[in-house]
């Protein structure tokens, strides 16, 4: 019996499974961390909302307006809202490894004149 075939079809087996479950991720996206920031300003805008499409989950931006997001296989789209500020949706996948930068447009006439009088 000669080894050498033996050893030459588990080196193959090993190759085609590595290169099968090493490859899967990048064309999966399954997240990527951005931050919210005012459009014009520029500063950023702790504790917006974030929800992944019709899936139901969410989460909210940190104190530095930075988000991670993980396991978004399922979402077709971000919603993003912040009071005082008109909600976005961004259409997924984003095709970005880098920090996604997400900004947000304040409305325009959102209060009305309130007068407090003293009792």
């Amino acid at each position: 019996m000669h080894p050498k075939p033996t050893y030459h079809f588990f080196r193959r087996i090993l190759a085609t499974a590595l290169i099968a479950f090493t490859g899967s991720p990048v064309f999966a996206q399954s997240g990527f961390t951005g931050i919210i920031i005012d459009a014009a300003t520029k500063q950023v805008l702790p504790f917006a909302t974030i929800k992944l499409g019709s899936t139901g989950q969410g989460m909210v931006t940190n104190l530095n307006g930075k988000f991670e997001l993980k396991n978004m296989d399922k979402a077709e789209y971000l919603e993003i809202s912040y009071l005082g500020y008109e909600p976005k949706k961004i259409p997924l996948p984003l095709l970005s490894d880098q920090e996604t930068v997400i900004a947000l447009n304040a409305k325009q006439g959102v209060l009305k004149e309130v007068v407090i009088k003293p009792p």
